[in-house]
């Protein structure tokens, strides 16, 4: 990651927003993700992969579990619609 320019850095993640926003877009008109901007949410699944950039600074099995956790809570966050009001 030292070697890539800022510039690179910020082509590459707004190419993941170009990809990953339609995909959010139409997830959220289906009530299956929250409501929140898609930005965001891309944001959080770079996080997440970049995250393996430290898997050296952590024992494996302690690393894997937390990652598996992880992903885990992300997944339920990313799909737990609130209910509109009235409606589930």
């Amino acid at each position: 990651m030292r070697s890539v320019s800022k510039d690179e850095i910020a082509a590459h993640v707004f190419r993941d927003y170009m990809q990953f926003s339609p995909v959010f877009e139409q997830l959220q008109a289906s009530g299956k993700v929250i409501s929140e901007d898609p930005e965001v949410l891309t944001a959080i699944v770079q996080l997440y992969f970049t995250m393996n950039e430290h898997r050296s600074k952590f024992k494996p099995q302690i690393f894997d579990h937390a990652m598996a956790l992880l992903s885990d809570w992300i997944a339920k966050g990313f799909t737990q619609v609130q209910e509109v009001q009235g409606k589930p």
